[in-house]
């Protein structure tokens, strides 16, 4: 415990792990840190790892050498509390929302005349108002590229999402350099002018966007598309209340119109695209306009012309694609040539009729032959990819099971989810490299 901080007091509202260890390193220095939660205790009150009491392991790691006040923070009264706490002792770390009843201006307004001006630092997200959770910040940071066994080629290994929450320390750490800055030189951390905070107002502006969208949906699904067919009417109107949404925002950024605010501005511009995108997939899917195959397509396309928009498709991503595109077709290619060469040979032998008895004697009739095919299913996901398995084995399974009167888009699902239970599942387990490679 050092003193370097000494007879300094501090207000901490906070939870989790990046406020409170501002709090924890400000309370080492020496300073006297007030804990404030709610009596029945804060949102990391239970964080792992529980002791055989249950008492949070990372909770009491996170606030000793802190002193603490429990108040009723869902009541007037006790956030009027936290508030005049905050506003007598002048400095308060948290990662509460400005706009809270913990915001700056409403702490500052309660503090006595004469008072040293209010030090608050706050953990808000990134630097721009868009919030940040560990699982964002900490793969954004670098972090996971730098852990992993020491003898990897760091030029090919994959990232690593590790146990430790660095970011929450590195950001701790660098909030409680901030907060003594602003104590012994408070010239050198100047508070962000009020005309640069844009992101912070502007919700009304943003509500009255949606509005407006939702009204030239109805307007022109009621008037311009009257006549379409449900589907396509819903389609078209939507559309055409988005891409108006779109332009103006556009046009506000671009012409430096005051129509939107920042906010409004930033969150349609940032959300359309990928929403639209996301709608060419899985949209059409689900309201019938396309197959799996033409979603697939024009999902594709979207993707080609956002990134000509973001100006982020040069030659080498393009060549990439394409040589991809081209490895994966051919692959699959040679999947189907094979799988019907083996089809030809199994059928000129009368396999399929070997088979067909074989299954069709089976204790149990159609429910010993789910059981069997299930077992069998599952054990070949666990060593052979998706389309071995569909090109290979579903002729061979479908025609007994329409024998037994087994409908056959149950039976699909039945084996898609008897699929993807496999891929799993040791030893390979193919679904656990895709979301290795997400992480």
């Amino acid at each position: 415990m050092y003193q370097l901080l000494d007879g300094l007091s501090i207000i901490e509202a906070s939870s989790f792990v990046a406020s409170p260890t501002a709090g924890l390193y400000c309370a080492q220095l020496g300073a006297e840190v007030i804990r404030v939660d709610h009596k029945e205790g804060g949102l990391d009150y239970d964080r792992y790892m529980l002791t055989e009491q249950g008492r949070s392991l990372s909770w009491e790691n996170l606030n000793r050498a802190k002193k603490s006040v429990a108040l009723d923070l869902r009541s007037g009264e006790g956030r009027e509390l936290l508030v005049a706490l905050s506003a007598n002792t002048g400095n308060l770390i948290t990662n509460l929302p400005e706009k809270s009843f913990l915001g700056h201006d409403a702490i500052a307004a309660q503090q006595p005349e004469g008072a040293p001006e209010l030090v608050s630092v706050r953990i808000m997200g990134w630097h721009d108002g868009r919030q940040a959770m560990d699982f964002t910040v900490n793969a954004a940071s670098g972090y996971p590229l730098m852990c992993g066994p020491e003898d990897w080629d760091m030029t090919t290994a994959p990232p690593v999402n590790q146990v430790l929450p660095a970011w929450d320390f590195i950001t701790g750490a660098y909030c409680a350099y901030i907060f003594v800055l602003s104590i012994l030189r408070p010239k050198a951390v100047p508070a962000l002018p009020i005309e640069d905070r844009t992101l912070g107002n502007g919700i009304w502006s943003l509500v009255v966007v949606m509005a407006l969208a939702v009204a030239v949906y109805v307007i022109s699904a009621r008037t311009l598309y009257a006549d379409m067919l449900p589907t396509n009417r819903l389609v078209a109107a939507a559309t055409t209340a988005v891409v108006l949404a779109y332009l103006v925002a556009v046009a506000n950024r671009v012409f430096g119109l005051t129509v939107l605010s920042k906010l409004a501005e930033q969150v349609v511009i940032v959300l359309i695209p990928p929403l639209a995108l996301i709608f060419l997939v899985l949209g059409t899917i689900f309201l019938g306009i396309a197959t799996p195959t033409e979603g697939g397509a024009m999902g594709a396309v979207g993707a080609l012309i956002l990134a000509i928009a973001k100006r982020r498709l040069d030659f080498a991503t393009l060549r990439g694609a394409v040589e991809s595109t081209a490895m994966l077709s051919t692959f699959v290619m040679f999947i189907l040539i094979g799988a019907r060469v083996f089809g030809l040979t199994f059928y000129g032998v009368n396999g399929n009729v070997w088979l067909e008895e074989l299954l069709l004697g089976l204790p149990g009739g159609e429910y010993g032959f789910l059981i069997v095919v299930t077992v069998v299913v599952f054990i070949l996901g666990c060593f052979l990819d998706f389309f071995e398995i569909a090109f290979i084995m579903v002729p061979l399974l479908a025609p007994v099971a329409e024998k037994l009167g087994i409908d056959l888009i149950w039976f699909g699902v039945l084996l898609g989810f008897n699929l993807q239970a496999s891929f799993l599942t040791p030893p390979f387990g193919f679904a656990l490299f895709y979301l290795r490679g997400v992480a």
